[in-house]
């Protein structure tokens, strides 16, 4: 495809995408169906449980990203 006609494209398609997004623009309320928001809390309530189990039970004296970088440089032999 010839570079004038790829140029051209894409200007067709943002002149698409700038009427689309005029057409739509942002909408002030939107609707979540009753099992999205479920998911939703069943995730956020999952996540909590994991943090309290985890809070404070890191051991160490170094940090977790010093560990972290510690384990990777044995991994790689340096």
């Amino acid at each position: 495809m010839p570079t004038l006609a790829v140029e051209e494209r894409v200007n067709e398609l943002e002149t698409r995408v700038s009427v689309m997004e005029n057409k739509v623009g942002k909408p002030d309320l939107f609707l979540i169906e009753k099992e999205e928001i479920m998911k939703a809390r069943a995730g956020v309530k999952g996540l909590v449980e994991l943090k309290k189990k985890v809070m404070g039970k890191w051991k160490s004296k170094a940090s977790s990203v010093e560990e972290v970088r510690s384990m990777r440089k044995h991994k790689r032999g340096y």
